[in-house]
């Protein structure tokens, strides 16, 4: 039978935990400190908590979790770099003005430019480690044929987090399957509707931009 006094003794319990989340989003969408401060703030909680408020983290256990990030981490920057030489390597070549010369050049129509700039990133994406030099050239590119910069903002991001879970060199999958211990081509199908549903989002924000800038007209 429910009763609520488990409930509330489970909240009181488990509050020191369930405040971390509410540090690190806090922190960042107030502007106090970067994603990457965040991190950091969460890992020293994370620290306190376990070690002082529920007394379960031993030094054993950060000594394990020190190895476990020493070598998980060193496995990841591998790729990031062979990815990073890669990037060098297009900039170099001149792929970015190639890339803005050939857009122009195929179509001047804003939801064709669109189209293609969010094929880039996502293709991109899956090899490349870095995308500031894409976005540097991109906007201009958009912003010259009409395109609603928030729009843009906003599609590039979803694209760019579709193609960080998509193989061949998708940085977040193999960080995800590294620390669960599985190979990518086991997650990967099961990825496969999530995805699909995503490009279904993403087609239906072209479509209709008005569904992203529609939180901007209701604050005005």
């Amino acid at each position: 039978h429910f009763t609520i006094g488990p409930v509330l003794h489970g909240l009181w319990e488990s509050w020191p935990a369930l405040l971390m989340p509410i540090i690190i989003v806090g922190t960042i969408t107030m502007g106090i400190v970067s994603p990457t401060e965040a991190g950091v703030i969460a890992v020293v909680y994370g620290l306190f908590a376990g070690g002082i408020i529920y007394r379960e983290l031993k030094w054993e256990d950060i000594k394990f979790a020190f190895a476990e990030t020493v070598r998980t981490s060193g496995r990841i920057f591998i790729v990031i770099g062979a990815a990073k030489l890669y990037t060098v390597m297009l900039t170099t070549a001149g792929f970015d003005k190639w890339v803005a010369k050939t857009m122009l050049g195929f179509s001047t129509n804003p939801t064709v430019i669109l189209i293609m700039i969010l094929l880039i990133f996502f293709i991109v994406t899956m090899f490349m480690e870095s995308i500031a030099t894409l976005t540097l050239f991109m906007y201009p590119i958009a912003l010259g044929v009409g395109i609603d910069p928030i729009v843009l903002s906003v599609l590039i991001t979803v694209v760019i987090g579709v193609g960080l879970v998509t193989p061949p060199v998708g940085m977040c999958i193999y960080v995800a399957c590294d620390l669960m211990d599985v190979t990518v081509g086991e997650v990967f199908p099961t990825l496969v509707p999530f995805i699909a549903a995503t490009f279904v989002c993403i087609a239906l924000m072209v479509a209709f931009p008005q569904l992203i800038l529609l939180p901007t007209y209701l604050m005005a």
